[in-house]
């Protein structure tokens, strides 16, 4: 008798699981992965590449450290979150109370909101996946539409405790929106919630920096959500709500408990799902389920070209606002591309708020190992990879947006040694549409000029010159400097703009920067303006002036200069008079377009009348300082501080800091110049070494190259650049009327 109560009550007991369990999905790992590509194949809500933005920004070290200054979701298109299963999210938040120990509402509208969410992502493309493989699985969960929508309200809302035996908690609270449990976040496992929480002013999330990012795609991190710490949280990003909740739901039916992870690729990165059920009161419910990046994979690297393919081919099926907004993001690299230079290094850090003293130490000691990179891109000495060139150094195979590529600019590069500054350099500066040439001294070795002479097999709109005796202050210089100034002029090529930059020159603007501060030249020719000189005495028949071999020239005025016979007489008297009392490079471009009435190139300007009123203002302003600000302007960013913005170079005994160190007169910027740096309104500084304090050479170039593929690009203007003297003079104004010097302390 007791034998057989003992098997009823165990009969009972079995049913009694049986029903409250929750049914597992049977399907394989080869399954498994091809869903979870038609889920992401199929999800209509999945923002394109264009409509947000990721900063991972520094490598999460560990301790209180900020390892990242601004947001990680710094942008996603607001029409992104207006779609349903992403509005349906949002509406839910604030319906629940973070803190576990504290019974959750349960009010008929919160379940209304619930519900709306579970018709949303029923509706969506990748949930009709889960749907399609439950069917042929034969899933109790199938047998209905209502079953369905039940079960996964169920599972994902059904209630349970966490703390002091509250119903305090569910599924859905935990893994999307986040929970406080003794002292730290728990769960919180959506970037669209995470993007919400950073600018959620009363109740900010701070993010302090990436522990693994998977391209565009996964990521774990660190941060902080009020006085809450997230040891390491991971999340999906550039998925939408109905795809997270669909993966999510087939995984934790799938493969849950410990010592199983659901394994998937999704675009080609790897990505596994760890899920854990809870037993509670006698029923199921999902404990925690999350994404965390999975193992590389050479399949990642291939689905980063297919991406970039797909989104060239589809750029047309947009409409103008949209197109205008994709083409800025072109040839984003799908994992906003590794920098190999300082993938390990925290370059964020040193422009933060305040900078910790030990670690500015290490900063200032930091090396990169340079010389396995140029192994990779020079196998031998007489042979070039392409692939390595470009991949190591990152330089782009197409313009990054329409408004650069219909504006294209030319650079005259000159060089004399050390190959793998010269391919960081040119690659900051490089991009597909410009044209380059490249002078190099005849002096360095012929291993140097044949790697640079190599480049032309990589990069098409590159020509590599070589001119004898190019020494400082020389008429070799000049002959280089003028060279490939009058080769690009004579090239079938619509570049708009010039510039010369040195070896020792990285930009302080990217390329889409200087395009939009070009057009607001409105063609003026921009050279420096110097107190009188002995050589002006000295030339009879032209006046001569002297200014830096840094200038902007426009197309309009090279094509004019390079034809006039007068120009070429003036170039070739130069090269042959003894003395010049001055260096013949720097008497070049004030000379050209400082005399307005003898030459009349396009944008030329008259040197005396500017330079009596900039030498007065010089002496009116004695007693200030000039300051540099950034602003919080994504259109205006930079705030002119000087009339001359093509180099910015502090000479000893200027009152301009350096805090790196002088050689030649000339400071070399380190570390601690970069939080400067950054806010100058000047396009190029000048001079960088990558041996010298390296981080401060290879953050900048990283900070720039990383700017570059940031949406905000797109809203840069620059139009206070037009307020230049040169541009204001050309515009018509008296030199008298002109500003020289444009923001002071005293």
């Amino acid at each position: 008798m007791r034998l057989n109560l003992l098997k009823l009550v165990l009969l009972f007991a079995l049913c009694y699981l049986a029903q409250s369990a929750i049914p597992a999905l049977k399907i394989s790992d080869a399954d498994i992965k091809d869903i979870a590509q038609k889920m992401r194949d199929s999800d209509t809500e999945k923002p394109n590449f264009c409509e947000f933005y990721i900063d991972y920004q520094g490598h999460y070290d560990g301790g209180e450290s900020d390892y990242a200054s601004q947001s990680l979701t710094k942008w996603i298109r607001p029409q992104v979150l207006q779609q349903p299963s992403y509005k349906a999210l949002l509406d839910l938040v604030p319906y629940f109370n973070p803190q576990t120990g504290v019974a959750e509402d349960a009010s008929p509208a919160k379940v209304t909101k619930q519900r709306a969410f579970i018709m949303a992502v029923f509706n969506s493309g990748p949930f009709k996946q889960l749907i399609d493989v439950l069917r042929k699985s034969n899933h109790p969960f199938a047998k209905s539409p209502d079953t369905l929508k039940q079960a996964m309200y169920d599972m994902w809302f059904g209630t349970f405790s966490r703390a002091r035996g509250k119903q305090d908690s569910s599924a859905f609270e935990h893994v999307f929106l986040g929970e406080a449990k003794n002292g730290e976040v728990s769960g919180m496992h959506n970037w669209v919630v995470i993007n919400q929480l950073e600018n959620d002013e009363k109740n900010k999330l701070n993010y302090r920096g990436f522990i693994i990012k998977r391209a565009d795609i996964i990521a774990s991190a660190n941060f902080k959500w009020g006085n809450l710490v997230k040891p390491t949280g991971s999340f999906l990003m550039g998925t939408s709500p109905a795809f997270d909740f669909s993966l999510l739901s087939m995984c934790f039916l799938a493969r849950r408990g410990k010592g199983t992870k659901c394994e998937t690729v999704i675009d080609g990165c790897p990505v596994n799902v760890q899920s854990y059920d809870l037993s509670q009161n006698g029923k199921d419910f999902i404990g925690t389920v999350y994404p965390e990046p999975g193992p590389s994979a050479p399949t990642f690297v291939l689905a980063k070209f297919t991406v970039v393919v797909i989104v060239i081919v589809t750029l047309s099926l947009f409409y103008s606002h949209d197109r205008r907004i994709f083409k800025n993001s072109i040839s984003r690299r799908y994992d906003s591309k590794r920098d190999y230079f300082v993938d390990d290094f925290p370059c964020y850090q040193l422009v933060g708020d305040s900078v910790n003293k030990t670690f500015l130490q290490y900063a200032k000691s930091w090396k990169p190992n340079k010389n396995k990179f140029i192994d990779s891109v020079y196998p031998t000495n007489d042979s070039i990879d392409c692939s390595q060139l470009k991949d190591m150094y990152d330089f782009n195979d197409a313009p990054l947006s329409s408004e650069e590529a219909e504006y294209p600019l030319a650079y005259g590069f000159h060089i004399y040694k050390d190959i793998s500054q010269v391919l960081a350099v040119l690659s900051t500066f490089y991009h597909p549409q410009n044209a380059y040439c490249i002078g190099v001294d005849s002096r360095s070795t012929a291993l140097f000029q044949n790697r640079v002479k190599l480049l032309e097999k990589c990069l098409g709109n590159v020509t590599v010159k070589i001119f004898e005796n190019v020494r400082w202050c020389s008429k070799g210089t000049l002959n280089a400097l003028y060279g490939c100034f009058s080769y690009l002029t004579s090239l079938d090529h619509p570049w708009r703009y010039y510039q010369y930059i040195s070896n020792n020159d990285l930009p302080l603007k990217t390329n889409f920067e200087m395009v939009q501060i070009f057009k607001n030249l409105k063609g003026a020719v921009i050279t420096e303006l110097v107190r009188p000189q002995k050589a002006e005495t000295k030339f009879t028949v032209i006046p001569v002036y002297k200014a830096s071999m840094s200038a902007i020239v426009s197309r309009e005025a090279a094509n004019y200069v390079v034809v006039n016979c007068t120009i070429t007489q003036f170039i070739l008297h130069l090269l042959r008079k003894k003395p010049l009392y001055a260096c013949p490079d720097e008497l070049l471009w004030a000379t050209l377009f400082g005399n307005k009435d003898v030459f009349s190139a396009p944008g030329s300007f008259d040197y005396t009348s500017m330079r009596y009123v900039y030498v007065k203002q010089i002496k009116e302003n004695r007693n200030k300082r000039l300051i540099v600000n950034a602003t919080s302007s994504k259109a205006e960013p930079f705030m002119l501080s000087y009339y001359y913005i093509p180099r910015y170079q502090v000479w000893s005994g200027s009152p301009r800091k350096c805090n790196g160190k002088f050689v030649h007169a000339s400071c070399v910027f380190g570390v601690r110049d970069l939080p400067m740096l950054i806010k100058r309104p000047e396009l190029v500084a000048h001079k960088l070494y990558s041996d010298f304090q390296p981080a401060a050479f290879y953050c900048l170039r990283k900070m720039v190259k990383e700017r570059a593929l940031q949406y905000e690009q797109m809203l840069f203007k620059g139009t206070v650049y037009s307020e230049l003297a040169h541009v204001q003079v050309l515009m018509g104004q008296n030199p008298e009327n002109v500003k020289f010097f444009y923001c002071f302390s005293y």
